[in-house]
């Protein structure tokens, strides 16, 4: 798959996009669905040239797709995009 969104977007995104847990301060282990900022999606929008809805389509493809690579298919379903 060819990662459009993700080598436009800084660091500290591409690391929120690889995320798939978060620790709770007191609960243990929670999971983590990424929600983009606004401003990355309206950034995207100007330099890809697609709408909005496009663009989040587009970066949760990619998200689904490199959490896949690193923890493997049977591991990683849509729902935990």
């Amino acid at each position: 798959m060819e990662l459009i969104c993700y080598s436009l977007m800084g660091t500290k995104s591409q690391r929120c996009m690889r995320r798939r847990r978060r620790k709770g301060w007191n609960t243990g282990v929670k999971p983590y669905h990424y929600v983009p900022r606004y401003q990355l999606v309206q950034n995207l929008m100007h330099e890809l040239g697609l709408s909005e809805i496009s663009v989040r389509k587009q970066i949760r493809d990619e998200r689904l797709w490199l959490l896949q690579e690193d923890y493997g298919v049977d591991a990683i379903t849509t729902a935990d995009v």
